[in-house]
């Protein structure tokens, strides 16, 4: 019995526990994103020329390790 306290009290310390963004995190991000909707009103800084179709992907959330 002795054992299983000692390796417990040695191996708790080190276990591997999953780094999950919060829910909140996630609404945040992407609160954020750009509007498409044809009502849009969107302020970008600087110059830009476009000619065809600006496509602009979605980034990838990140992944738990």
């Amino acid at each position: 019995m002795r054992w299983i306290v000692l390796i417990t009290i040695i191996l708790v310390p080190f276990m591997a526990c999953a780094n999950i963004a919060s829910t909140d995190h996630v609404a945040n991000a992407t609160a954020s994103k750009v509007d498409t909707a044809a009502t849009a009103n969107q302020t970008m800084a600087g110059t830009y020329t476009v000619s065809g179709t600006l496509i602009v992907p979605t980034q990838p959330l990140p992944t738990a390790n």
